[in-house]
């Protein structure tokens, strides 16, 4: 845990002078989504609310990580593998943390061109917006590394339906 401490003050700085409540909501989070992965593997049913649940908080965690942890920042990166640097001479974790940012998004879209182009054309947007209004860095290695997660995360997805039979159900509807 130490060693993901320095990456989860990173993305998140503390607020006060004690450093307790967002580990403490992390660990509830980590904690909830391994039951509930548990859950679906031994039982292979998942239920449409955690589904929501589990979206939602992606959502927001990358419009987050996208938009609002870098503000006031502004640079270009025009070299498509620069993220080869960064497993070479930098800290990997952070292409890491790139694909699997991305990866989740493999599970809301089926592998296919058009989905490939979709993702390639919103993380170009992405790129342009932090660009443009000083929220990051626009870097096409980060485009390709976070398509590369969506890739990853499709066929993980592709690969779990063709072996499993997971229901999807409901709280609401028993």
């Amino acid at each position: 845990m130490r060693y993901l401490y320095y990456y989860s003050i990173t993305l998140f700085p503390p607020s006060g002078p004690v450093d307790f409540w967002f580990p403490f909501f992390l660990v509830i989070i980590i904690t909830l989504f391994l039951y509930v992965s548990l859950q679906c593997v031994f039982t292979r049913n998942i239920y449409r609310e955690w589904l929501i649940f589990f979206s939602l908080l992606y959502i927001t965690f990358l419009i987050y990580l996208l938009f609002l942890k870098n503000i006031g920042i502004r640079g270009v990166e025009f070299q498509l593998f620069s993220w080869v640097k960064d497993l070479i001479y930098g800290d990997p974790m952070i292409v890491l943390f790139n694909i699997l940012l991305f990866l989740p998004l493999g599970w809301f879209l089926p592998v296919s061109w058009k989905n490939t182009i979709l993702v390639i054309s919103s993380v170009l947007g992405v790129e342009w917006i932090q660009y443009f209004f000083y929220l990051g860095i626009f870097d096409l290695g980060d485009v390709f590394v976070n398509t590369c997660g969506f890739l990853i995360g499709a066929c993980i997805n592709r690969w779990l339906i063709s072996r499993w039979d997971i229901q999807v159900s409901s709280f609401l509807h028993k």
